[in-house]
């Protein structure tokens, strides 16, 4: 009697066991579909991966590979989820393509999933499907035709919108600059008329002197304040040590006096003197009101240096001169 009564126990658990299992294996499907199954060799055809499945299973997504048989998928979009009531449905899909004729099978997926409770992975199996890829066509009856030319694209005006923007600006840049180089303000020309019989040194030091009272940095004419000063200065060069200073850019100036006996310390402050007028004037440099004032006093110092030496110089050749006189006069006699 125990027996007979373990055996029915058995029985039911086992009955239990298969009707769940069924149940759980009804509760999920896995299919494949295509938009269409024939098409022309290298025309797309669209496929879509579909598993609806209780929202209680775990779904490992199958694998899919680039390429299938022949079959060459070309783009896929992401798993969507959607969930109605206790199922939920994953789908995604897939662009596909074939490039040889002939009827193609795409297998079945294999999709895994996890039962609750259980470690086991069982399998749902998706469809087969087959595709078809046909060749064009051709009647060799009739003649054979040229291939047919490129097609002409209707014109339109927004495809070359950006074009015509970037145009229109570079013109409005050119005749803005041909405007404002046309009505320039043409630069101030210093006058440098002066007195031959002053000494070089002497003007220069009354001039530079007169610079100084003007105040003009002050007065924020800074340009005119830096060509007046070079210029006072290029006169004295050009007058003392028979350089063409006037003519000359700064560098062939400094380059000019090199070849004088003028001490390389000097002729260092001088050209940092030139290179701050310079910047003011071509590259429109606002200088502190120090390297203002320190200009004007390399100025006054150069000329006063070189006064100096010019002096002693002309004294070295009187007295010269005045040596050989006398033995000239001897060899007269």
């Amino acid at each position: 009697m125990k027996t007979i009564f373990k055996i029915l126990i058995l029985s039911v658990i086992a009955i239990a066991g298969y009707v769940n299992n069924q149940a759980i294996a009804g509760s999920i499907s896995a299919r494949i579909a295509a938009d269409t199954n024939e098409v022309l060799i290298g025309d797309r055809i669209m496929l879509e991966l579909t598993v609806r499945a209780d929202s209680s299973l775990n779904i490992f997504w199958p694998p899919i590979p680039d390429t299938i048989n022949t079959i060459e998928i070309l783009s896929r979009t992401r798993i969507d989820t959607a969930i109605q009531g206790e199922f939920r449905t994953l789908t995604q899909r897939f662009s596909v393509t074939c490039f040889d004729s002939g009827s193609y099978e795409i297998p079945s997926f294999v999709v895994m999933y996890e039962k609750p409770g259980f470690e086991t992975l069982y399998p749902a199996e998706t469809n087969p499907l087959f595709l078809t890829f046909h060749t064009v066509r051709v009647d060799t009856a009739e003649a054979i035709k040229d291939i047919k030319g490129p097609m002409r694209e209707p014109f339109s005006i927004l495809d070359y919108l950006w074009e015509i923007i970037i145009a229109i600006l570079l013109l409005g840049v050119i005749i803005t600059g041909i405007y404002f180089w046309i009505n320039r303000k043409p630069e101030e020309i210093i006058a440098l008329d002066y007195d031959p019989t002053i000494p070089a040194h002497l003007l220069a030091l009354e001039s530079l002197n007169k610079l100084d009272n003007e105040k003009l940095w002050q007065k924020g004419q800074v340009k005119k304040y830096h060509s007046i000063l070079t210029n006072i200065i290029r006169l004295y060069i050009e007058r003392s040590f028979e350089v063409q200073a006037l003519e000359m850019t700064s560098n062939e100036i400094i380059s000019g006096i090199k070849i004088t006996e003028i001490p390389i310390e000097l002729i260092n402050k001088l050209e940092r003197m030139l290179s701050v007028a310079d910047q003011v004037k071509f590259a429109k440099v606002t200088p502190l009101p120090d390297e203002n004032s320190e200009s004007m006093n390399l100025a006054v110092e150069f000329v006063n240096t070189t006064m100096a030496l010019n002096a002693s110089k002309n004294e070295d050749t009187n007295t010269e001169t005045k040596t050989e006189a006398p033995a000239n006069q001897e060899e007269s006699a």
